[in-house]
């Protein structure tokens, strides 16, 4: 008998019943201890393209909780990626590292700990579900390979300690995509796969930003802002597009940061 999907882990697909059902908090309490924001309100919120909001919720950062992750994952390896991130992160959220300066071992346990907490995002948001089940499995090796066209990129902006920017987490889910051609434009057929299947899970800590996405066409690459759109995974060697942007991107956080989720596009040079 096929068990049901809320009822299993959602990383390491075991019965939720049989091995216990963990409080896995999605913004972490460390970083809501640090910023002092555990009982502070968010408001997660599903807009449509039109700009229409199609549902709201309302919670604490501190009841803002996973409900398929297991006892074992969040207290094992999870814990572990958490306590090993937790002094780089903060580092590039204040501003006092750049995400340019990292070493790649650095990299990939950043790129680690942002496919984990955004995959865990998207299975608890109030947006539909895109990430197929395959994508999301146990992330406790440091050397593990995503599946096809999958890749994590970063982002740093300068900041100070004090400004009230560096304390701030939010988070966006798309699948729309810019989508650069040089000939006729895409199939109804592929756009719609683009929609279905592609997506962008962006998360924003202050001055950093770091963001998983997902690739679905064959004959397309992702086309990355130089120095911008900062390489996590693969750290190199996979097939991107370089744009050369000369113009600065906007000071204001939040609005620097939509340009980098929302802005990151696909390249394609074939009639599709």
């Amino acid at each position: 008998m096929k068990r049901s999907k809320a009822k299993q882990c959602v990383f390491c697909k075991e019965d939720l019943r049989k091995v216990g059902r963990a409080r896995e908090h999605i913004v972490p309490r460390w970083l809501q201890t640090e910023w002092g924001v555990a009982r502070h309100i968010l408001e997660p919120t599903h807009i449509d393209e039109t700009g229409t909001v199609i549902s709201q919720r309302s919670h604490r950062f501190n009841s803002f909780l996973a409900g398929r992750v297991c006892a074992p994952c969040n207290s094992g390896w999870m814990s572990i990626l958490e306590s090993q991130s937790k002094e780089l992160i903060l580092s590039l959220a204040y501003g006092r590292r750049s995400i340019l300066e990292i070493e790649d071992e650095e990299a990939l346990l950043l790129a680690r700990w942002t496919v984990k907490t955004a995959y865990v995002l998207h299975t608890s948001a109030n947006w539909r579900p895109v990430v197929p089940d395959e994508h999301i499995y146990r992330l406790d090796h440091d050397s593990y390979h995503l599946p096809e066209r999958v890749y994590v990129v970063g982002h740093t902006l300068d900041q100070k300690r004090t400004s009230k920017e560096s304390q701030f987490f939010s988070w966006s889910q798309s699948t729309s995509w810019p989508i650069l051609f040089y000939e006729d434009e895409p199939s109804k057929e592929n756009l719609k796969v683009l929609r279905t299947k592609g997506y962008k899970i962006g998360l924003r800590l202050g001055g950093l930003f770091v963001m998983v996405v997902h690739n679905p066409w064959e004959f397309a690459h992702l086309c990355l802002s130089k120095w911008k759109h900062v390489p996590l995974y693969p750290r190199r060697s996979h097939p991107v597009v370089w744009q050369i942007d000369n113009e600065d991107w906007p000071e204001d956080a939040a609005t620097r940061f939509h340009v980098f989720a929302l802005g990151l596009s696909l390249h394609i040079n074939a009639t599709k």
